[in-house]
């Protein structure tokens, strides 16, 4: 777990969402990178396989990762659109949370 997360305790999910929200504002993963398995990020972390399913539960639901059948879990690709409907950027949810700029 990363030294920026406050001194608030956080939940086992709660620190592998938060994990997983710090490599994509760091840029390690980037719209549609693949995300480990469950099982693989339950090993890599050392909690069990439901506190990850809980985690990426969490990531879903905000938006910043998305279950893809065949391709796994994945980063979530926001595409901005201006007022005619054209694609005027693609960035990451993460970011546009933040207010950082595309």
């Amino acid at each position: 777990m990363s030294n920026t997360v406050a001194t608030k305790r956080l939940t086992r999910a709660e620190q592998v969402a938060h994990t997983i929200r710090d490599r994509i504002d760091r840029r390690q993963l980037t719209p549609g990178s693949s995300l480990p398995s469950v099982r693989a990020m339950a090993e890599t972390t050392g909690f069990s396989k439901s506190t990850v399913v809980e985690a990426y539960d969490r990531l879903v639901a905000d938006g910043i990762i998305r279950s893809r059948p065949g391709a796994g879990i994945v980063t979530f690709q926001h595409e901005a659109i201006n007022q005619r409907g054209e694609v005027v950027c693609r960035c990451e949810r993460a970011a546009l949370i933040a207010g950082a700029p595309a």
